[in-house]
C-alpha cells in the first residue's frame, strides 16, 4: 500500500501539528504447499504512522516521538493516587 501524508496529534503536547505518513491496514495472504495440498493463510496488517517532522510546540524530535509510549492506565491511576496523597503500593499479609 502506498502511504498517505496526514497531520496527526503530537503524543507529548496533544496538538495536531505533526506530519506523518499513514500506511492503512490491509489483509494479506501467503500460500504454502505440502505435497499435493496447498494452503492459503490470511493475516491482517495493522495501520501504521511514520512521523516525518519534529514538533514545533514541545521541541521533541521525530525519533523521540516515534519511540513515545503513552502512559498506561495503571500509571495514570498511580499518579492520581499520588496526587491525592494515597499510597499506591499494596502490601499483602499472609
Amino acid at each position: 500500500m502506498t502511504p498517505q501524508k496526514t497531520i496527526i496529534e503530537c503524543p507529548a503536547c496533544h496538538k495536531e501539528v505533526l506530519e506523518a505518513l499513514h500506511y492503512p491496514a490491509y489483509t494479506g495472504h501467503s500460500k504454502s504447499s505440502i505435497s499435493a495440498k496447498s494452503i492459503t493463510v490470511l493475516y491482517k496488517v495493522q495501520d501504521k504512522y511514520e512521523i516525518i517532522s519534529d514538533c514545533p510546540n514541545c521541541g521533541r524530535t521525530k525519533n523521540e516521538l516515534q519511540k513515545w509510549k503513552p502512559e498506561t492506565n495503571t500509571e495514570k491511576l498511580k499518579n492520581r493516587l499520588k496526587a491525592m496523597g494515597i499510597s499506591s503500593e499494596v502490601n499483602y499479609v499472609v
